[in-house]
């Protein structure tokens, strides 16, 4: 990537947090929930083909197998087949019907009678499946909305929108960020994010196969196995979103958090390549903007503002002297 590349984090002039990207060189990693697009990491998995497809059926009947002597999925259990009990016996029935000597054992001899078995088997299928996506769904869910944690830069510093969405109306500011710095540890040069790409804009909606339910079972025990399998899937979604969000020109960096980590994390100063300030930016809003001159005057920090160009509906960066 090229050293003089610069990413921008625009910021309100009220907001203390805001403020601090710059004073204390925080950052913050919102997770999924706290952000603007509804359809981050859109829930784009079709898993319907399990019923379908004679490996699903096999897949789903193992499952089925598993979890009948775990208590805690009691509850998914009794509304569909009243116990245990009556799951193992649908489960063998069902295996037999697919994939052993059900037909002589049962005595199905035409074909009403097959279709008459037919049915009753899809309607066990139709149970297991119900269970084994409910879990899924419900971890996927789990994992979209608690494990990641996402920071968002724009290369559209010029953009009018992106000042009148993230920089309150044009008041407030713009943090530039050297992304070869930002990106990698200054010490050992090890990255700083698990994933991190331009966002690709794009109105198909990508479709997924599911990863077998065990690497989601046992996710709490097996935390980095389990994000090391997530990582094919999630890392194409993190970075997919709507053609309608492509004027922000997103640069984005993901990562895992567990738990109640802190999502705050602090940057070495040398990452901050400039300060821009918004048209409408002015120092009467409390002092704060000179607060900012000040510090970017002692840490030597070169400054911008933004101004419209002549009979254009347009902005451009000039320097800011004073």
């Amino acid at each position: 990537m090229n050293d003089d590349v610069v990413v921008y984090k625009f910021r309100s002039l009220d907001n203390e947090f805001h403020r601090n990207v710059l004073l204390q060189n925080e950052l913050y990693m919102p997770n999924i929930t706290e952000l603007n697009d509804p359809f981050e990491v859109f829930d784009s998995l079709d898993i319907s083909y399990l019923r379908k497809d004679i490996g699903g059926i096999r897949f789903l009947i193992n499952y089925g197998k598993s979890i009948c002597s775990e208590p805690k999925h009691a509850d998914k259990i009794k509304p569909l087949f009243g116990n245990v009990d009556n799951m193992m016996n649908s489960i063998t029935m069902v295996e037999e019907f697919c994939f052993e000597n059900y037909f002589p054992k049962n005595k199905v001899c035409n074909f009403i009678e097959f279709i008459e078995h037919k049915e009753k088997m899809s309607c066990v299928i139709d149970k297991l499946f119900k269970i084994y996506s409910d879990i899924y769904y419900s971890m996927e869910t789990f994992v979209r909305r608690s494990l990641f944690g996402i920071i968002s830069f724009s290369f559209a510093i010029d953009n009018v929108l992106m000042w009148s969405h993230y920089a309150n109306n044009h008041t407030g500011f713009a943090v530039g960020f050297d992304v070869e710095k930002l990106l990698f540890k200054e010490n050992d040069n090890s990255p700083l994010f698990h994933f991190f790409n331009n966002v690709i804009y794009s109105n198909d909606v990508l479709q997924h196969k599911p990863l077998p339910i065990p690497f989601f079972e046992n996710f709490e025990n097996e935390t980095e196995f389990f994000l090391k399998k997530m990582n094919e899937k999630m890392s194409i979604d993190l970075f997919r979103k709507s053609k309608d969000w492509e004027y922000e020109k997103e640069f984005r960096c993901v990562n895992f958090y567990t738990g109640d980590s802190n999502r705050i994390f602090t940057v070495d100063n040398s990452c901050i390549k400039e300060v821009v300030f918004g048209l409408k930016c002015c120092d009467d809003n409390n002092g704060y903007r000179n607060l900012l001159i000040d510090y970017c005057k002692k840490h030597c920090i070169p400054m911008f503002i933004m101004r419209q160009i002549h009979r254009k509906y347009e902005l451009e960066k000039v320097p800011f002297n004073i």
